[in-house]
């Protein structure tokens, strides 16, 4: 004898459950309800669509995810094709070069390039290059590259013309084969003025 109750009744209310959670798709209110050939326990049953709903709804959330990240590039690609429109904003344009011989002579050559192919362009506002300072090695201090490239650039235009440039190209062929690595870090700054500043020479 049976304590824990009927189980034809318990089966039956578990195909109910699973047939309002599997509706046949374009038939409101009818349902398929396929019965397997081994006859499932409540426990096991309850099992198996607990599984098939966490399957459901990991898709879902996989989609979801696709979709933010999707319109996050669609944004930043819309974002990038504008000027900022404060007054007084700038883009701030550095560049760190690791070198695969970082030798002096290696460094000052990238610098030499830099200088020659990279520090006239139209809407440059500021333009230095230069190497790793020896003497600042504090613990904050990053020391992982060989060459800086700092520049900034009147707007965001400005940086896709310099980008696509002739000269930037030619810059990027000679030295390219020298880079052990490179790393890039563009920035929307505001300028202000500095009592104590002075034009790079």
């Amino acid at each position: 004898m049976h304590r824990a109750g009927r189980p034809e009744i318990q089966v039956t209310q578990n195909l109910r459950t699973f047939a309002a959670l599997f509706p046949r798709a374009g038939a409101p209110g009818k349902f398929v309800v396929a019965l397997p050939v081994k006859i499932y326990s409540a426990a096991t049953f309850a099992r198996l669509i607990k599984k098939e709903l966490a399957m459901k709804k990991s898709i879902a959330v996989t989609a979801a995810v696709l979709v933010l990240v999707g319109m996050s590039y669609a944004w930043s690609a819309v974002a990038a094709d504008k000027a900022p429109a404060e007054k007084g904003q700038l883009l701030s344009h550095s560049v760190y070069f690791a070198l695969k011989e970082p030798t002096p002579e290696a460094k000052q050559k990238l610098v030499d390039s830099c200088k020659k192919l990279l520090s006239q362009h139209p809407g440059v506002v500021y333009f230095a290059a230069g190497t790793l300072c020896d003497e600042a090695k504090s613990p904050l201090n990053v020391r992982d590259f060989d060459v800086a490239l700092l520049m900034v650039f009147s707007d965001h235009e400005a940086l896709h013309t310099y980008a696509a440039s002739a000269d930037h190209q030619k810059f990027i062929a000679d030295n390219a084969t020298t880079f052990k690595g490179v790393r890039v870090f563009d920035a929307d700054v505001d300028y202000v003025a500095s009592p104590g500043g002075h034009a790079a020479k």
